[in-house]
């Protein structure tokens, strides 16, 4: 398990969701977040090339899509872009980075639900992806590269730039609240 945010950033390999202890920053949080998208992208990019997927890069697909994407959509949809709207200033361009947030999250969401449902389907199949999904995939893992790169050169630095100290610890509670009322809702699930 991740220790420590400068542990976390040094590690070759992001196989697991990102460490709830490291929400103390929930600005070097969400960018932690984005190392492990660009793990998943690179797996996505794999699972695209290849006739025949193995499991792990299946499962961690799955669990990547059904886990973690949708909270840190969240975490900049709903809080950290609420929260700059009124700190911002003219010349930070903020409503056009607004605009390219909201049509690229859409996409990828939709993205996110059309993968989900072909992955459930492929397990009858015996995890054999058509070309048609395997291609969903890779267009799907370049756009969340894209976001990212978008996301940790524009809004990423104007949040640091912008936000208060209060503000910051906004964010970190409603982050933290989505998770944990994300962890509920997936245990009343599980019985």
């Amino acid at each position: 398990m991740k220790q420590s945010l400068e542990n976390a950033q040094h590690a070759e390999l992001q196989d697991k969701a990102t460490d709830i202890m490291l929400m103390e920053d929930p600005l070097a949080f969400i960018a932690e977040d984005h190392l492990r998208v660009k793990k998943v992208a690179k797996t996505m990019q794999r699972i695209s090339t290849r006739d025949v997927q193995t499991r792990k890069d299946l499962f961690e697909l799955t669990s990547f899509l059904e886990n973690e994407l949708a909270l840190l959509m969240h975490d900049e949809d709903d809080d950290l872009i609420a929260l700059l709207q009124p700190r911002v200033q003219a010349e930070d361009g903020f409503a056009g980075l607004r605009a390219q947030l909201a049509e690229i999250h859409s996409v990828i969401e939709q993205d996110r639900h059309n993968i989900l449902i072909r992955l459930k389907s492929s397990k009858a199949d015996g995890d054999r992806l058509s070309t048609t999904d395997r291609a969903l995939i890779g267009q799907a893992g370049m756009r969340l590269l894209k976001d990212m790169i978008m996301e940790n050169a524009k809004l990423l630095p104007l949040a640091r730039k912008r936000l208060t100290v209060d503000d910051i610890a906004v964010l970190r509670s409603r982050m933290v609240q989505r998770r944990i009322s994300d962890m509920r809702s997936a245990r009343d699930n599980a019985r």
